[in-house]
């Protein structure tokens, strides 16, 4: 739901509004003479920010956990798998 804002007030507080829409992913109507004459808000490309650590972890924990086979199938993958060759740089 759009939260519904001057027009004086936008134009003194656009640099706030707009870190709301791109932090909180409000959306803000903009209202001269109280009329509603323009929304402030998310472009589709937004939709598609960056996640901060807190969100991304609590996505990582709400999300599926790995089967009890997992570690047996990965086991069997990097047996699979030709690792490169050793690193000529590293030390022995």
């Amino acid at each position: 739901m759009a939260k519904t804002i001057s027009a004086t007030t936008a134009a003194k507080h656009l640099r706030e509004v707009l870190n709301d829409v791109e932090h909180r992913g409000e959306t803000f109507e903009v209202e001269r003479h109280g009329r509603p004459v323009a929304r402030i808000g998310p472009t589709a490309q937004a939709a598609h920010r960056r996640l901060s650590w807190k969100e991304a972890l609590a996505l990582l924990n709400a999300g599926p956990s790995p089967d009890a086979d997992f570690a047996k199938d990965l086991q069997e993958l990097r047996q699979q798998v030709e690792l490169p060759p050793e690193d000529p740089w590293a030390r022995s």
